[in-house]
């Protein structure tokens, strides 16, 4: 469930990132701090990156999303 579509979200930037030692990741989430906290520590265990931030999406984001809405942003491959 939940676990392993965090876990899939994380594995899928790390397959996906160019140069993460020079960009800042952002772990985007909406209201579920936890999930994104624990994004953030998977992402930190598997690749060594510049940075990574956990951004709170805003009420408008949110409201189509739903609660509990975790998004990662980085710079990967293009398609």
């Amino acid at each position: 469930g939940r676990n392993k579509s965090i876990q899939t979200i994380v594995n899928e930037t790390v397959k996906t990132i160019v140069a993460p030692l020079d960009q800042i990741v952002y772990v985007a989430y909406a209201g579920d701090l936890e999930s994104a906290e624990k994004a953030k520590r998977l992402l930190e265990e598997q690749i060594k990156m510049k940075d990574v931030k956990l951004y709170p999406l805003g009420p408008t984001i949110a409201s189509h999303t739903g609660y509990g809405c975790i998004a990662i942003f980085s710079m990967g491959i293009s398609r």
